[in-house]
């Protein structure tokens, strides 16, 4: 039980409960967490989530809601049961350092005159994530932006405003908005601003809350003193067409919103035009992506259709089609089977971060064969068709189930095994290394807080807060981490330095030591 609560942080969980648990564990290791509760509002995950957080996280208050109601409106519904005079809200797919809380604290008493203040974001990679540190997106800005001109004039005030480019990040300062991710604001404050814009769905209330704060006279501020790493996007890439439908949606939602404001001369409409235009691009760049995998479907059907028509009429005593001379005959067919069959599976490539080959083999599947049944005069062998669907589809699974398979074999023969350093503990390193004994790597030490040379016959580089120099000095490909101690800190801090760069990052949930290694590429 928390005797005085002074910062209540809110999280809302939306099918991401591994990553939930990691966000959590590093808030518990995190200085001044006994000042804190947690409170997670769940969007109807049924995935899990609430067993496996109130189970390891009796502390963390739960709310788990009937539907998805969206992320303003589940933050605000967490705050109506927060107790702490300042909020902290945050994302379940973020990794705070361990002095982010008492930081956020700190600044917030002392700076009265801040609203809204911000840390500095990394990618998981360790690259800065510029969403921390950004202006409104005005039709100026977004100009500058969209068109590459700031990538050209970075530093130019005018050109480069989206991402406030001409300020360092690696200072602090007053910023136009902030990263929705992760940001301290009074509770108070928070209230009387009305909460989180529920129009919003999921995305631009961030922005929304750093402008409702500006015109309360309060600051928007950015601060680089402490740092936390934002795995950008998996919570909503879990549903990725419903997130970009709600990211453009957003963008226009805001516009309304502010039209005529900021100085701004563009009409609404022509700003609407200006977001259905991004969209467009955005979806052509996403499809240009997948043109391998349509060329490769189109052969596959192309090249047992034939085959089985052929077939299907030597069986029947018949002249088969492609012999007829007419070309028209059978190409419309191939048209439409093709196009039928692939559209399902390019779908699902644009849209879907996860894999559901299944449903779209089936989708597809039903869907040529009911488009064939209706346009009855081009079905000159419905058995031929269904059985060519069907062989079609399940190939089409196949390559996509087996070739990452395949290319991880082949990169075991034609890469050098990977040098690995584990950060572990006396007590997990039999167990880390029985895990590790099918994997193809080449354990070159271990860091750890114990003072043994050698530990499970590995030799022992140094502890933890070494990392860097240890890096430095035997340049490994991987690290493969199974502590219970405090590592998020370190490893935030050496990203940021850029010493962990093209360095394979793996850690072992604590709640799952049997389960799969998780890595921060996700």
């Amino acid at each position: 039980m928390i005797d005085s609560v002074e910062l209540s942080v809110v999280i809302v969980n939306y099918k991401v409960r591994d990553l939930l648990a990691q966000t959590i564990r590093s808030l518990r290791s995190a200085t001044d967490y006994s000042l804190c509760e947690i409170i997670v509002v769940d969007n109807d995950s049924q995935d899990g989530s609430e067993e496996l957080i109130t189970n390891e996280f009796p502390e963390v208050r739960w709310i788990g809601l009937k539907t998805n109601v969206g992320f303003g409106k589940a933050c605000n519904i967490g705050t109506e049961h927060a107790s702490g005079s300042l909020l902290l809200m945050l994302n379940p797919d973020t990794i705070i350092s361990t002095d982010t809380l008492t930081s956020g604290i700190s600044f917030m008493k002392s700076h009265p005159e801040v609203g809204i203040l911000g840390p500095k974001v990394l990618s998981q990679d360790g690259t800065f994530q510029k969403q921390c540190h950004r202006g409104l997106p005005t039709p100026i800005n977004a100009f500058g932006h969209f068109t590459g001109l700031s990538r050209i004039f970075p530093h130019n005030k005018k050109l480069s405003s989206y991402y406030m480019g001409w300020l360092s990040p690696e200072e602090e300062h007053e910023v136009d908005a902030i990263s929705g991710s992760c940001f301290f604001i009074p509770t108070a404050l928070f209230r009387i601003i009305g909460g989180f814009d529920e129009t919003f769905f999921m995305y631009g209330e961030d922005l929304d809350i750093c402008v409702q704060v500006r015109n309360k006279g309060k600051k928007v501020w950015y601060s680089p003193i402490t740092k936390i790493i934002h795995f950008q996007g998996r919570s909503s890439t879990q549903r990725k067409l419903r997130s970009r439908i709600a990211f453009y949606n957003a963008m226009i939602i805001f516009s309304r919103k502010y039209a005529g404001s900021f100085g701004t001369f563009f009409p609404p409409q022509l700003i609407e035009v200006a977001v259905f235009f991004q969209a467009f691009i955005a979806m052509i760049f996403s499809a240009t992506r997948l043109i391998p995998a349509v060329l490769a479907d189109s052969l596959i059907i192309n090249a047992i259709l034939p085959v089985i028509t052929i077939i299907r009429f030597s069986y029947l005593g018949k002249v088969n089609p492609y012999d007829l001379g007419n070309p028209f005959i059978w190409i419309p067919v191939h048209i439409l089977i093709t196009a039928t069959l692939t559209l399902p599976f390019f779908l699902q490539g644009l849209f879907a971060k996860k894999a559901e080959y299944g449903k779209a083999g089936l989708i597809s599947f039903g869907l040529c064969m009911s488009t064939l049944f209706l346009a009855y005069t081009m079905a000159f062998s419905r058995v031929a068709f269904l059985i060519s669907a069907f062989l079609s589809v399940g190939i089409m699974i196949i390559w996509r189930t087996t070739l990452p398979r395949f290319s991880r074999l082949v990169a075991l023969f034609v890469n050098v095994t990977p040098k690995t350093i584990l950060i572990t503990e006396e007590q997990t390193i039999s167990m880390l290394i029985t895990k590790l004994e099918r994997e193809p790597i080449d354990i070159i030490g271990i860091i750890t807080h114990c003072e043994y040379s050698e530990l499970a016959g590995f030799p022992v580089l140094g502890t933890l807060d070494q990392l860097g120099d240890i890096i430095t000095k035997s340049r490994p490909n991987q690290l493969i981490i199974a502590s219970s101690t405090d590592w998020y800190s370190t490893i935030i801090e050496n990203l940021s330095q850029g010493t962990l760069k093209n360095i394979t990052i793996k850690w072992l949930p604590q709640n799952n030591p049997h389960g799969e290694l998780k890595e921060f590429s996700m």
